[in-house]
């Protein structure tokens, strides 16, 4: 027996179930599981969560303005032994009962998007509940964006220090996140998934988010054909 060599066969095995394990390349980290997630589509082979962030992209460290585009984060879990095929091109958005769904976009485009949307990457504050700066383009929104929305809690524009505040908060919260890095290396990756996989699908909406009073994420190959998951993202109150 050569060093370095396992009986029976079993370093082949080890290396096998090593390659089976790999998840996909990018993304988002998927959450431990689908309930981590506020809506959830349930099927024999799989499941699908996500949660939609309105017009924010958290990073983990910050939080990116996606100007004109509405975020989804669409996490897929497949049952065990089951092999799902990702594609995001199928993953289309209805708003407000339209008859046709919005595609999605990449990152690279949503990034690109910014550089003439008016980006500014400027440090912001450190605020409550770990959620860290935020970047944003244009002017700040007044209120939330939607019923619900999760970003109306965050500062949306940096202040000035003073009036009480740390004038050292500014230095300690400004992270180096370029959208056109990091934007495009949160996309949902398409390929055949064994494991958790998660990633973020951009829609382009221009008018005020607001206006949507009904928004829908569909899974589905071609248009007309039943769907394969049905995630109801923003419900009419």
């Amino acid at each position: 027996m050569y060093p370095g060599t396992v009986p029976n066969g079993s370093a082949a095995l080890s290396l096998c179930a090593f390659t089976l394990a790999l998840p996909l390349a990018g993304g988002t980290v998927p959450r431990p599981s689908p309930g981590d997630y506020p809506v959830r589509s349930n099927s024999q082979e799989f499941v699908v969560a996500a949660e939609f962030y309105g017009r924010s992209a958290p990073t983990g460290k910050a939080t990116i303005f996606t100007g004109h585009y509405v975020v989804v984060e669409l996490a897929v879990y497949p049952a065990r032994g089951q092999r799902v095929t990702i594609n995001p091109s199928e993953m289309r958005l209805f708003v407000n009962g339209a008859k046709y769904g919005l595609l999605p976009r990449s990152g690279s485009v949503v990034a690109g998007s910014l550089k003439w949307y008016g980006y500014e990457r400027e440090p912001g504050l450190q605020v409550g509940g770990g959620i860290g700066p935020i970047f944003i383009p244009g002017q700040p929104r007044q209120g939330p964006n939607f019923p619900g929305d999760p970003t109306d809690r965050v500062p949306t524009r940096p202040t000035a220090p003073g009036d009480g505040q740390d004038p050292n908060a500014r230095k300690r919260a400004a992270p180096d996140e370029d959208p056109a890095e990091v934007l495009p290396a949160m996309d949902l990756e398409a390929g055949d998934a064994l494991h958790p996989a998660s990633g973020y699908l951009y829609y382009y909406w221009a008018a005020h988010t607001k206006r949507l009073r009904n928004v829908e994420l569909r899974w589905e190959s071609a248009w007309g054909e039943t769907p394969k998951a049905v995630l109801k993202l923003v419900s009419p109150r």
